[in-house]
């Protein structure tokens, strides 16, 4: 089973495009035995992490499954892994988002404010405006604070959502996409290929990530290619444009996310590097999901280098990033506001 996966792993250590009938047919397992195989391997962490894939509206909107190995595991690396552990600890503020597992959530937000905040902007205003508007009933205690404070606390969500985000403008098109996704449930799926993604940029490109710190570059077309073979179903119809996939509004949104995110990522693991001893651009990289038991919403990037001489220019093995956190509930001023309100971001 492991050697299957490793065979058809696309990046070092992360396997894509293999659905459980690819795994049956490779393995000659039976689907209880493979569950079977696939449960053991991610009790022992050979496994790190691993998303089922998914199919909606009869097959018409499909991804696989993504499985990410340990390359730092014992069992690759024996008694004394070839790597380094970078804890990115979230500091500051009251939420549990940060800019490396909640890239993907803060761009289904902003697609719902780009959609949406003019109108409930309107709402607001009509609620506060003489003579109070009958359809929406406000408490005394709400009109008391006023219109500004609402609208304030709209604009901070929205600033919440952009903070962990590149400088972009989203087309209505693509808020569309990015919706659609979350309300077919396909969320959990993209968030693991886009992961997937992030390593792979930092594990094969990482000089060309380096390079395209905020110059206007052309996408590194193995990457885009990726995306849109694996994203094609779920973009709207008026973002399937397979000639000109490189323009394409969806697509490119999706690989300046990832671009985005490695980059910040990069920067981190640059800091965190004082003495110079690591080298970065031939080594894999896997994002740790977070632990069950963990009450911090902390994540670990694991860097496996190639070789001994390497790992023996490390000083420390485990360092620690702080790095902001933020908070995309909605906030408690535009709770308390009536629903009908503020419904659409619920």
């Amino acid at each position: 089973m492991l050697a299957v996966l490793l065979a058809h792993a696309k990046a070092p250590g992360i396997v894509t495009r293999l659905g459980l009938r690819d795994l049956m047919t490779l393995t000659g397992m039976t689907k209880g035995k493979l569950r079977s195989q696939l449960s053991t391997l991610k009790k022992l962490g050979v496994i790190a992490t691993s998303e089922s894939g998914n199919r909606k509206r009869r097959g018409a909107v499909f991804m696989y499954s993504v499985y990410v190995l340990d390359l730092t595991h014992p069992l690759f690396s024996g008694k004394n892994p070839l790597g380094l552990a970078a804890f990115f600890i979230p500091d500051g503020g009251t939420g549990r988002e940060n800019f490396i597992s909640s890239f993907f959530d803060a761009a289904t937000l902003k697609a719902r404010l780009v959609k949406h905040e003019s109108h409930i902007v309107e709402k607001i205003e009509s609620a506060f405006s003489p003579p109070v508007s009958k359809s929406i009933s406000l408490e005394s205690k709400l009109i008391s604070k006023g219109k500004d404070y609402f609208l304030r606390s709209l604009a901070d969500y929205h600033q919440s959502a952009q903070s962990l985000l590149p400088a972009l403008e989203l087309s209505e098109t693509t808020a569309e996409s990015l919706i659609e996704v979350h309300n077919l449930g396909m969320s959990p799926i993209l968030k693991a290929h886009l992961s997937s993604y992030v390593m792979k940029l930092l594990t094969h490109h990482w000089n060309e990530v380096e390079q395209c710190d905020g110059a206007p570059h052309e996408p590194i077309a193995s990457i885009m290619s990726t995306i849109q073979r694996d994203c094609y179903s779920l973009a709207s119809p008026e973002n399937r444009d397979k000639e000109k996939f490189l323009e394409n509004d969806f697509f490119t949104l999706l690989y300046r996310l990832i671009l985005h995110t490695a980059r910040k990522l990069q920067l981190c693991l640059r800091k965190l590097d004082t003495e110079n001893e690591c080298d970065f651009p031939n080594a894999s990289f896997m994002i740790a999901p977070p632990l069950p038991e963990q009450k911090t919403p902390y994540r670990v990037v694991k860097v496996f280098f190639r070789s001994t001489w390497q790992l023996n220019q490390l000083q420390q093995r485990n360092r620690v990033c702080l790095i902001p956190r933020v908070n995309l509930s909605l906030p408690a001023a535009l709770k308390a506001l009536p629903s009908e309100i503020t419904r659409e971001l619920n």
